[in-house]
């Protein structure tokens, strides 16, 4: 698919490397079907893309904006402790990472990092927006049930009666069961309150295990011809990163190990949802491809384009990512593709690639 010509004037991507020219070029028929199938589809992103993307960031807008009136506005439930819990006694301690700078580890680095890589090595003003959109859909979903669940269940903290210092001389003999009104002689903020889940933890998780997916599936991590390294810098790094945001939550007694491990399955399911939702899927070859070019169909492709494109998915999947295809190959298979009739198989051309096969490219 060409490029505006706003885009070619760009001098990214900054390091040019030879990348197979279908890595992001040819619409996968496979993942036509099922917005074809959808019943509602509206509003359509393939006959009207603008609009689609408008509501896209409407509703993310939309969830971020909920987010700060239930964090600031709506009230947590009526708690009731018991004054002799020792599980609310532990004494403060200051934090590992500053509350003020967490939102820069948890959500600002992740796309710092992964915008330079895209602007370094790949590229694409489409793969660009889907990287932004996905990455604003994780975090704003991450935040909106977090901040749900604070509103509904609530929960307090460790350092709880620490804080709340009770008057005992207000306990009445058998009741055992008390809330912050009745016996706290210190006045305490709303963030006493929503400890569960982790906030720390779900924007950790989304941000860090969003990275995760959008690096490996770039360079092509798990793939057998990978270096190890790669598995080292773009899965366990970042997955070690959002782990140890994590515990300093608990180390430090805001958190118990049950909040940040709610909090985590949360943002691990909202940077999960945010990938497959802009990208075609995860356990496909073609993982790193938008979902622009899963639905958007260029008028220009001929069927020899097609075919010369479909035994480059083939090249692609038996050999490492930015390894180039010989011209003299690329002759032969658009020679065999003259010789194929509109729509029929090409004998000469298969793949024994289980990911080539499943997504029925040969």
């Amino acid at each position: 698919m060409p490029r505006p010509t706003f885009w070619n004037r760009l001098p990214f991507p900054l390091i040019r490397r030879q990348v197979p020219t279908n890595y992001y070029d040819r619409p996968d028929p496979s993942y036509v079907a099922p917005w074809a199938r959808d019943p509602v589809d509206f509003p359509s992103r393939s006959r009207h893309p603008l609009i689609s993307r408008i509501t896209d960031w409407l509703f993310i807008l939309i969830l971020l904006v909920g987010t700060q009136l239930f964090f600031t506005v709506v009230k947590p439930p009526v708690t009731y402790f018991r004054i002799d819990d020792p599980s609310l006694m532990l004494p403060e301690v200051p934090e590992i990472i500053p509350s003020s700078l967490t939102p820069v580890f948890t959500i600002g680095i992740p796309i710092v990092v992964m915008i330079f890589f895209e602007c370094l090595f790949f590229f694409d003003p489409w793969n660009m927006y889907h990287l932004c959109t996905g990455y604003a859909e994780t975090t704003a979903l991450s935040l909106f049930i977090t901040s749900i669940l604070w509103i509904f269940l609530g929960s307090l903290r460790p350092t709880f009666l620490t804080k709340c210092q009770p008057d005992l001389s207000k306990v009445v003999p058998g009741k055992v069961w008390y809330t912050v009104a009745e016996i706290c002689t210190q006045h305490l903020n709303k963030d006493e309150f929503h400890a569960f889940p982790s906030g720390h933890a779900s924007t950790a998780w989304s941000g860090f295990v969003f990275f995760s997916l959008y690096m490996s599936t770039k360079v092509k991590a798990w793939s057998p011809a990978a270096q190890f390294w790669k598995v080292v810098f773009f899965i366990v790094v970042p997955i070690a990163a959002a782990l140890w945001i994590t515990t300093t939550r608990v180390i430090d007694h805001h958190h118990t190990a049950l909040q940040v491990t709610v909090g985590s399955i949360i943002g691990t399911l909202g940077a999960f949802a945010g990938y497959t939702r802009n990208f075609t899927g995860l356990f496909t070859w073609r993982n790193h491809v938008p979902a622009r070019y899963a639905y958007h169909k260029p008028e220009s492709v001929s069927s020899l384009e097609l075919a010369a494109s479909q035994s480059d998915d083939v090249l692609v999947g038996r050999h490492e990512l930015g390894r180039s295809v010989g011209e003299e190959q690329r002759r032969q298979v658009a020679a065999d593709g003259a010789r194929v009739a509109p729509g029929a198989e090409m004998s000469g051309v298969r793949s024994n690639h289980p990911h080539e096969v499943a997504n029925g490219v040969v």
